[in-house]
């Protein structure tokens, strides 16, 4: 995975991560990668790796929309 790629992938775990709805626009994104999911069992789920997935995120170039997705994951799981 390149790293836009895995930062997308790493802002779709955080979302699943604080059950928070992923925009329109990346709903497809979030169903596809569900599945992927699905067929990695022994992988650790979403809640348990959202601080990796959140470096990934901050170490990935800036792209728009990521700043507002990130704020909303957050908002949830540092309550938690």
């Amino acid at each position: 995975a390149g790293q836009p790629q895995a930062a997308e992938e790493a802002l779709l775990r955080l979302e699943m991560a604080a059950e928070v709805p992923t925009p329109a626009e990346f709903v497809d994104a979030r169903r596809a990668f569900q599945l992927k999911l699905l067929t990695r069992r022994n992988d650790p789920p979403p809640a348990q790796t959202w601080a990796q997935d959140a470096a990934t995120v901050f170490a990935s170039s800036h792209a728009p929309g990521h700043a507002r997705r990130l704020q909303a994951a957050f908002k949830v799981l540092l309550r938690r």
